[in-house]
């Protein structure tokens, strides 16, 4: 991509950003009066977001996700939002209550913030060395985008393997990753995108601990438990979606908490019973379910808990006020995700294709995974000293027990409480659990084996932050001790981060130098502009400096985009997997192939056999501009599936018209000495129209003249 395209996407991006961003400062003032610092920016950020979803979507359902008329959209929203800011008069409504804090608490957050930012920004400079590595962002994340970007349309699905229905899945976070694509040509940004959710998420931290005066631990909180390699290990650098909706939740609980202080205008105080005036503002209720049905869009584990908090925002309503609410935060919560479901039910018959209730029939498939619960081995303790401590402090360190015992004290004393919203926010958390353990690939894997589980404790994630959030809440028998009770919670969190979980063993000293100036960007910078903005600093140069500092990203931005495109899926980047995942594929013959499709643009390619299924976003091209589909039989009920035998594959093939074929062995799982010959390679050798090209181990690439003779199957 040129860096013509790169100056017209920082454009693009300008004019959205500022746009939207305009805009949601005024929706803010409008639904929000009153609000002002942290908590009115996170419910701006939720506001900016939610509208340019709603805009992507409404242009991606109608076939028109383009770069030109998204960039359009958002400067009519900005245009209208001019208008609108003109009728506002000024508020005199309080602000929502803010216990005074010292130097010392901004200063223990933004300590906690900057570390786990150092943290995040190792794997993200790697992926910006070598591309995106992870398993799930090979498989389906950024095929799902490059799709989006390649069709103008957010319908459509794109049958990525032969084993599971994940085309089904809501792709919210598909969705931002294709918007990048959009507006620079490739995906450069894609690596970044998570750590800018990481930064909403301690920003929503702090803001849910704000009302009680614990800012500080509540966001360090976040902060621990981002460190760990539950979170740290697949979400910086990668396009996993876990954070986004953990920022999600947090955004719309800290939005409602303190809207609930607003309400009845005093601070809270530990041990005591909210004031009779306490309620949600219709305007936090329906920025608080923009969030929400922004993360159900994300991912469907939040679903549980999306529910849960729809009953508690409605119970801890007034009376008279329980319709109106209940009709404000479905609507704002249906508003953003739905069209995923409505996709789902138009081609599948059923908005939730994995379950089939009353007339609506089952269509997605867990097939290749036994979906087994945590609640199928509650009483089996030789699994759960097997396979469920090791994998606890696999993934939330040495310290699991520590991280369990904190969130159990968090949903207990929360639960507990005199306060109702932290009654509700508890029970919130309590469900995230009860759901986590009832989730059918929770233990995932052969029958007392549960090989999965390290990996899917990811799913308890929103529960995990909400509850150590809570916990920085002192109980109100201890109301005189708050201050011992919070450096007990913040040395407990620092113990959690340090000990087993900051990682920079395998960092040189280049990428040690390069995480810091990520932090010192991502984390002090912000907040040196907004302190020296809230303390009435000269705006002009304020502004100067922004520009400044923004324009020199920008020009790094375009010379590393060089040294990205130079290396992106390239065997011969400095940090290619040679001893991490995924090497082992890559040595099967994904990286050859991969090598391969670097030259290649605007081809459709068919895929053949799980391996190059599993890792097929390389095959994509530099440009993700190569169509690439998996070869099989597709149902008129959304379903996908492998063909039965030869004749079938020939016809999947000639009905698809690729110009390449890929073959790879059937599982990408198995150990390389028991790897078969792809049976599709041996169908290929006897076609005169096919010739290969690419060829590694047992994995190759073929071009194909023409269609496949039905007679290569009986040879």
């Amino acid at each position: 991509m040129s860096v013509w395209h790169w100056i017209t996407g920082v454009i693009g991006m300008s004019v959205i950003v500022l746009s939207l961003g305009y805009a949601a400062v005024v929706l803010r003032r409008w639904a929000l009066p009153g609000w002002g610092g942290s908590p009115a920016r996170l419910a701006e950020l939720i506001l900016g977001l939610a509208a340019l979803f709603a805009i992507a979507q409404i242009l991606g359902v109608i076939g028109l996700l383009q770069a030109p008329l998204l960039v359009a959209a958002s400067a009519i929203v900005g245009m209208g939002a001019i208008q609108l800011g003109r009728t506002i008069e000024p508020s005199s409504a309080i602000s929502p209550p803010a216990p005074a804090r010292g130097r010392g608490e901004v200063l223990t957050a933004a300590a906690f913030a900057f570390a786990v930012v150092v943290q995040w920004a190792g794997p993200v400079l790697t992926s910006l060395d070598r591309g995106m590595y992870g398993g799930d962002t090979l498989w389906y994340h950024l095929p799902f985008s490059a799709h989006m970007v390649q069709t103008g349309s957010t319908v459509s699905l794109l049958y990525v393997d032969t084993l599971y229905s994940n085309w089904f899945y809501p792709q919210n976070s598909e969705l931002l990753h294709a918007l990048g694509m959009l507006l620079v040509g490739d995906d450069y940004l894609s690596p970044l995108i998570n750590l800018g959710w990481l930064l909403i998420a301690l920003l929503a931290g702090w803001c849910l601990g704000r009302p009680w005066g614990v800012a500080a631990p509540s966001s360090a909180a976040v902060a621990a438990l981002m460190s760990t390699e539950l979170m740290f290990s697949r979400q910086p650098g990668n396009a996993n979606n876990d954070v986004i909706v953990v920022a999600l939740l947090l955004a719309a609980a800290a939005i409602l908490s303190n809207s609930w202080w607003q309400r009845a205008g005093v601070e809270p105080r530990p041990g005591e019973r909210d004031p009779a005036l306490a309620s949600f503002a219709p305007g936090a209720v329906v920025t608080a379910g923009l969030a929400i049905g922004l993360s159900v869009g994300t991912k469907l584990n939040l679903a549980a808990i999306a529910i849960a908090l729809t009953v508690g925002v409605i119970v801890l309503t007034g009376k008279g006020e329980r319709f109106r609410t209940a009709g404000i935060w479905i609507a704002s919560s249906v508003l953003i995700g739905v069209s995923w479901f409505i996709r789902n039910a138009v081609e599948a018959g059923n908005p939730l294709p994995w379950f089939g209730v009353g007339p609506l029939e089952k269509v997605g498939s867990f097939e290749g995974r036994d979906p087994y619960s945590i609640a199928h081995y509650l009483t089996d303790f030789d699994v759960w000293g097997t396979w469920f401590a090791p994998g606890l402090a696999e993934r939330l360190g040495y310290l699991w027990p520590l991280v369990l015992l904190l969130s159990a004290a968090g949903m207990a004393l929360t639960i507990f409480s005199r306060s109702r919203v932290l009654r509700m926010l508890g029970a919130v958390a309590l469900v995230g659990f009860v759901a986590y353990f009832l989730t059918p690939l929770g233990a995932a894997g052969p029958e007392g084996a549960p090989t999965a589980f390290r990996l899917n404790i990811r799913y308890a994630a929103p529960a995990f932050a909400l509850a150590l959030c809570l916990v920085a809440v002192p109980p109100g028998f201890l109301a005189r001790h708050r201050d011992r009770w919070r450096i007990g919670v913040l040395i407990s969190l620092a113990l959690v981060m340090v000990v087993g979980n900051l990682y920079f063993a395998e960092l040189d000293y280049s990428r040690i130098v390069g995480s810091i100036f990520v932090g010192v960007v991502f984390v002090l910078l912000p907040l040196a502009f907004y302190f020296g903005w809230s303390n009435r600093l000269d705006p002009k140069l304020l502004i100067a400096a922004a520009v400044a500092t923004v324009s020199v990203l920008v020009v790094m931005g375009a010379l590393d985009r060089r040294e990205y495109q130079e290396y992106r899926y390239s065997s011969g980047s400095p940090a290619y997997p040679v001893d991490s995942y995924p090497a082992d594929e890559l040595k099967e013959g994904i990286g050859a192939v991969n090598d391969w499709a670097r030259g290649v643009t605007d081809e459709k390619i068919g895929l053949g056999g799980t391996l190059a299924q599993f890792f097929q976003y390389g095959i994509w091209g530099p440009d993700a501009s190569n169509q690439v589909e998996a070869i099989g039989d597709r149902g008129s009920d959304g379903t996908f599936a492998a063909p039965a035998g030869c004749p079938e594959w020939v016809a999947a093939v000639n009905s698809g018209g690729y110009r390449y074929l890929v073959t790879s062995p059937p599982s990408a799982d198995r150990d390389s000495s028991q790897i078969e010959v792809p049976v599709e390679a041996a169908w290929l050798q006897r076609a005169p129209n096919a010739e290969r090209i690419v060829s590694e181990r047992n994995t190759g690439v073929w071009k194909i003249e023409g269609k496949l003779s039905p007679d290569i199957c009986s040879r």
